[in-house]
């Protein structure tokens, strides 16, 4: 199913090199791709990469991942486990359905965006969004998330979803990104805050990104804390009536 090159045997081998030495980061460099959806449609897959320990992933492009289940997604943190996106790190043009994601976070687990770093590109047939978190940490000092394309997608950049769900924006930009309203929900276009989530900015840009009601951040009421105290959330658009463009706090 891989386009397996020298740089996905390495992966692997700095995987196993891990087993045996657990205080080695494993460094990813190069690129893995997936057999696109125009050279087979039925290519489904599950979970491609999971992290347990660390793993940075620098100067690679990781793209062409297909999905068609809940909860799949290209990485998956687990609980302890680490993933930093370094300059030239690129998670392009990967494609889900039925509620899967780019990276999933799951409790315990951190997601690192540096400068140099990009999520593009990738579309979502429902909740899920370039970054699922359950219970993890998200921390953005750079880079950008930008022309990611949501249906019946409720944050597609960043849904966080849980108690202990944190999202710390100090850099960076989120920008140009789409949440369209199919037959199902397709609210918020960037910043999605549910059940437990929080999100601390101290710097960053989110804008023109286009929700059906919100554009940029929807804080609904069951989150746990909104803090933004630098940075910029502009020029967002919410397309219905009396839609919310930059920022929606539900009370109720």
């Amino acid at each position: 199913i891989f386009k397996e090159t020298e740089y996905f045997e390495a992966y692997h081998a700095a995987v196993e090199l891990h087993k045996t030495n657990p205080g080695a980061t494993p460094q990813l460099f190069g690129g893995l791709s997936m057999v696109t959806s125009e050279e087979n449609s039925s290519i489904v897959q599950s979970i491609m990469i999971v992290v347990d320990g660390s793993l940075d992933i620098n100067k690679a492009t990781i793209k062409n991942y297909m999905a068609n289940g809940a909860n799949h997604s290209v990485i998956q943190i687990n609980n302890g486990g680490i993933t930093t996106l370094n300059s030239g790190a690129k998670l392009i043009h990967n494609a889900s359905h039925n509620s899967g994601t780019v990276v999933l976070l799951k409790a315990g687990s951190k997601l690192i965006i540096n400068d140099g770093a990009e999520i593009s590109g990738n579309y979502f047939g429902a909740n899920g969004g370039c970054i699922l978190n359950t219970s993890g940490t998200v921390v953005m000092n750079g880079g950008i998330i930008k022309d990611n394309y949501g249906v019946n997608s409720n944050g597609t950049v960043i849904m966080l979803y849980g108690s202990n769900s944190i999202f710390k924006l100090y850099g960076g930009e989120i920008c140009g990104n789409m949440s369209l309203a199919g037959t199902g929900a397709g609210f918020c276009s960037a910043i999605y805050l549910h059940s437990g989530g929080n999100m601390e900015m101290t710097g960053g840009t989110i804008c023109h990104n286009i929700g059906y009601y919100y554009g940029g951040i929807y804080q609904k009421a069951n989150s746990e804390y909104l803090k933004i105290s630098g940075g910029n959330v502009i020029d967002n658009a919410g397309m219905a009536d009396k839609g919310k463009p930059n920022l929606y706090i539900q009370t109720d």
